[in-house]
């Protein structure tokens, strides 16, 4: 399972895609192209002056089920 990590200054929060990010925060809309192509392509975290976004993979229980 694949996760979106996004570590803002103070704090960071998880997100199972980036959909959700975007509508959590539009005004980084007009990044979606960009950002996509850096995590998707590249496989390589995006970087902002606001924000940072990796993509992680989670195990779902401890029993690896």
């Amino acid at each position: 399972m694949r996760i979106i990590l996004a570590i803002f200054n103070e704090r960071f929060e998880v997100y199972g895609s980036l959909k959700p990010f975007f509508e959590q925060y539009p005004q980084y809309a007009e990044l979606k192209d960009k950002i996509e192509y850096q995590m998707s392509r590249k496989k390589q975290p995006y970087k902002h002056v606001d924000f940072e976004l990796q993509r992680l993979n989670v195990r779902r229980s401890l029993n690896g089920a």
